[in-house]
């Protein structure tokens, strides 16, 4: 009798371990339902501002209020090329002093959105350990040391970099926003508009789309893949 009562305890404990696990995956599933379904809705929302907007309508900065707000973010810039298309400039911003934003100028390969607009990939940094080193940022600037920078790219031309930073909350960006953040940056770089056709952009080869967004998460650079980029005058 006593042997069977352990036996039965031990299937028991077995039978929870198995449940629990389950509970697990199933939450671990429905968090990412949660995100495809939150992912959908923020297309929608995209598409929908893009389609009421009016001819002369500022659409940059339109869309940087509209980030911040879907995004839950303090924080966001566009960055556009000049039209010798060499130096990034802020055209739109939102958490950014206005005099300062005037001045920011970030040549290609310099800093972060630097890096980004010359290697036409996303980077998500969630912890300052996974940054590259572009120099201090200020406490009263940053809540965090998290922050997304995405290119802008259509019709293989680079057009500038969108840059998200200061959730509300305080927490790290996730790859979902990345993932946001770089459809929201497809729809910019399709309907802002910049200078001529083929001034202020750089090409980027059918090599270089094909490999700017590594399979999975995205790219996160750590300080070994970042040496020799080097601080930028920008906000990243």
């Amino acid at each position: 009798m006593k042997g069977t009562i352990t036996m039965l305890e031990e299937r028991a404990m077995l039978a929870t371990e198995h449940l629990n696990h389950a509970y697990t995956e199933l939450d671990a599933a429905q968090n990412r339902l949660n995100d495809f379904e939150r992912t959908v809705d923020f297309m929608k929302h995209v598409l929908d501002a893009i389609a009421n907007s009016q001819p002369g309508d500022d659409l940059g900065s339109a869309m940087m209020d509209w980030i911040c707000e879907k995004f839950a973010i303090e924080r966001c810039s566009l960055m556009m090329f000049d039209a010798e298309g060499a130096t990034l400039r802020i055209v739109a911003a939102r958490g950014i002093d206005a005099d300062m934003a005037a001045k920011v100028r970030v040549r290609v390969g310099q800093g972060i959105a630097g890096w980004v607009a010359h290697h036409k990939k996303p980077l998500l940094v969630r912890v300052r350990d996974e940054a590259p080193s572009v120099g201090p940022r200020h406490a009263d600037t940053y809540n965090s040391d998290s922050f997304v920078c995405v290119p802008l790219i259509h019709r293989s031309l680079v057009l500038g970099v969108l840059n998200l930073s200061n959730r509300e909350d305080g927490e790290p960006f996730e790859t979902p926003d990345m993932d946001r953040a770089m459809m929201a940056a497809s729809i910019l770089a399709m309907n802002v508009p910049s200078q001529d056709p083929g001034e202020g952009a750089r090409r980027v080869t059918p090599a270089l789309l094909r490999s700017r967004r590594p399979r999975g998460s995205g790219l996160r650079l750590g300080p070994a893949t970042a040496a020799g980029i080097e601080p930028a005058d920008s906000e990243h």
